[in-house]
């Protein structure tokens, strides 16, 4: 008998039964800490997951990113001829072993093992409405619950994700002051949430007839209707009194500030990554719920790597941005692309979970359109805005030159900023590396908030009510999940989208003490002003900073990645390194 496993095993999507892996492959582990920046989330939990997986058996490099919205990556690259499936059994019993060290609310979501491509392929659907009358939410609603499961079961399919748009599930929306008024904390609220929330389901057989009961909630209004306290009197308080409970996906700057847009108008957009070669647009349009569509609603495929010859453009705001400021600068940029000669077809949708980074895909035609000078040239009348563009070829990249850049163990942060920069200025006056750029960018503004344990003890509160708090208005508390449309889904509860807009709005918590008793936490938090990473990337355990660029006209990627290493001595101090990470061109 095997051993019991006890990390959760994610597999998005399975790989046809017949079908071989591609030479190279990677086995990728997911965690998701709700309110931790990315240092926080570096040390607590990518640190013991390095710990457990380096030295797995086959695997070549490990690198990990945690970025500061909480969520977090590890992975492991394999020899070309590596068995993945063995591979992924080998990361996933090693993940395991790290999840006793792990915070309790990212051990609660599972860490996600999955099987990916080394260089993956990715294609981008889309759900437009004619005339507007399914609105974004709809559409968005439309794609996580109809289409995402049928895409991910094309085979070659490895994950489907819904673009522009945060993780569908239940949304607590709590108001701060009615908790007060009520005397009822957070806390209460997701403790009583889980408790009559039962995942277990009672049945049997009475008199020949089959008799089940089940205290599983599905429908927002039976999580609204969850009671929080009642009197002998009769009164009861209940969630709906206190929060407004619904069905919807996460918003805010963790959901990618829901930018998506197809020729500048809103879309929802999903990124289907599938193995090389092995999946075609004309697969991905003949899955059942194409057929189903609700009427005015039309589903495309807008961006085909094995077919399209593309432009990408990165248009980066200044840090701290407003998603509202975001979508601004990318409809300004879109409409300047698509008044070049022939109206470019683009696509736009933020970069990752972050509010201040757009990308936007640029199809061209089979001969002629806008060239790399072309689209630079229109976007020099976007203001305040940091704007790279490059070409790209059927099934490559953009800016295929990959490079890692990493200092001593101990090496200070700020030292390996400036290291950078000096590296990049070098590639600079080199012609054949095209438009380098970095990542993570420098330092961003960042409010730390500090817990004063020696006032919390004194004041008899419990430390574990003031982090609920803030991880409630911070990012949100995993309290249960339940099952809607046949997905497993998340009930959050997070503070309502009007009590956390600004930083001020933490003094409108309240945490309750041993007596009863309703105290502010601005009495045992205090808030500083600092500079915090965006990200903070590592290969191999060390910290590091990932320089890409695109070779010029004539050259390979491999040749201007060998030229870049050939160059890194002139500008590096003693302990920096550069490592290619350059995949090879397929």
């Amino acid at each position: 008998m095997r051993p019991a496993i006890s990390a959760v095993l994610v597999l998005a999507c399975a790989l046809p039964a017949l079908a071989a892996d591609p030479p190279a492959g990677v086995i990728r582990v997911t965690a998701v800490y709700p309110g931790a920046d990315a240092r926080t989330l570096d040390d607590t939990v990518i640190a013991p997951l390095f710990k457990q997986l380096v030295g797995v058996e086959g695997m070549t490099r490990i690198e990990s990113e945690a970025q500061e919205d909480g969520t977090g990556t590890v992975t492991v690259y394999f020899e070309p001829k590596a068995d993945l499936n063995f591979a992924q059994m080998a990361v996933q019993n090693r993940a395991s072993l790290a999840r006793p060290v792990i915070p309790a609310p990212c051990r609660k979501l599972g860490l996600s093992v999955r099987k990916l491509p080394a260089s993956p392929t990715v294609f981008w659907v889309a759900l437009t409405s004619a005339d507007d009358k399914p609105d974004a939410a709809f559409l968005a609603n439309y794609a996580t619950i109809y289409l995402q499961n049928e895409l991910c079961r094309v085979p070659g399919v490895v994950d489907v994700r819904v673009v522009g748009s945060g993780e569908l599930g239940i949304r607590v929306l709590v108001k701060p002051d009615r908790l007060r008024a009520y005397n009822v904390s957070v806390g209460d609220v997701v403790e009583q949430l889980r408790r009559q929330n039962v995942e277990v389901a009672a049945g049997g057989a009475i008199g020949g007839r089959a008799v089940a009961a089940s205290g599983r909630l599905t429908k927002p209004e039976e999580f609204a209707d969850v009671i929080l306290k009642a009197t002998r009197d009769g009164e009861i308080l209940r969630v709906k009194d206190v929060a407004t409970v619904e069905l919807g996906h996460a918003t805010g700057e963790s959901a990618g500030s829901g930018l998506a847009y197809v020729n500048g108008k809103p879309a929802t957009l999903i990124a289907v990554t599938a193995w090389p070669a092995q999946v075609t647009a004309d697969k991905l349009l003949k899955v059942d719920a194409a057929d189903e569509l609700p009427p005015g609603v039309r589903f495309d495929v807008v961006a085909d790597p094995a077919a399209d010859r593309r432009l990408e453009v990165e248009v980066r705001v200044p840090p701290g941005s407003s998603p509202e400021y975001t979508r601004t600068k990318a409809t300004e940029a879109t409409e300047l692309i698509r008044g070049l000669p022939g109206k470019p077809h683009t696509v736009a949708f933020a970069k990752g979970r972050r509010s201040d980074a757009v990308t936007i895909l640029i199809k061209l035609p089979a001969k002629g359109g806008p060239t790399v000078k072309d689209v630079n040239k229109a976007l020099d009348a976007l203001p305040n805005a940091a704007i790279r563009v490059g070409a790209v070829p059927p099934g490559g990249e953009a800016f295929p030159v990959r490079l890692a850049l990493t200092g001593p163990l101990e090496g200070d942060d700020e030292a390996l900023r400036e290291v950078t920069d000096r590296f990049v200025a070098r590639l600079l006056k080199e012609p054949g590396v095209a438009e380098p750029g970095v990542y993570p960018g420098p330092p961003e503004p960042h409010f730390a908030v500090n817990t004063d344990r020696d006032k919390c003890a004194q004041a008899s509160v419990g430390l574990d009510d003031v982090f609920t708090t803030l991880q409630m208005s911070l990012g949100g508390v995993h309290a249960t999940h339940t099952s809607v449309f046949g997905r497993m889904l998340p009930v959050t509860v997070r503070a309502a989208p009007e009590s956390a807009r600004f930083v001020e709005d933490l003094e409108m918590l309240f945490v309750r003490n041993a007596t009863g008793e309703m105290v502010p936490l601005t009495k045992f938090t205090t808030l500083k002003k600092t500079l915090a990473p965006p990200a903070i990337v590592r290969v191999n355990g060390r910290r590091a900073v990932i320089v890409t660029a695109a070779p010029a006209a004539g050259q390979t990627p491999a040749e201007i990645a060998a030229l870049c290493l050939k160059l890194a001595p002139e500008v590096l101090p003693k302990g920096y390194r550069v490592k290619d990470l350059t995949e090879p061109s397929r």
